[in-house]
């Protein structure tokens, strides 16, 4: 899971320094969401996996959901999924 964080940050490093014009920017984004998508899962299945053993770490609803998916959601949702 720390890798898949550090390859993000090294993605949006190299898309900030890519020209605007450069095709590969789009590229660059969707790699970014799609790491994004992978790290949720991971985070799930870590989850998943702790539960079952016992884990001294509590998880939260909003650990398992990124900050956008989390913005969607009013108040009272947010509550109700906790």
């Amino acid at each position: 899971m720390e890798h898949l964080q550090k390859y993000r940050v090294l993605l949006e490093v190299i898309y900030k320094k890519t020209d605007p014009s450069n095709p590969d920017g789009d590229f660059l984004t969707e790699a970014i969401k799609a790491l994004d998508k992978l790290n949720t899962l991971s985070q799930v299945c870590i989850f998943q996996e702790t539960v079952m053993r016992g884990s001294t770490r509590k998880w939260e609803w909003p650990d398992l959901v990124t900050p956008p998916e989390r913005q969607r959601f009013t108040g009272e949702e947010a509550k109700r999924q906790s």
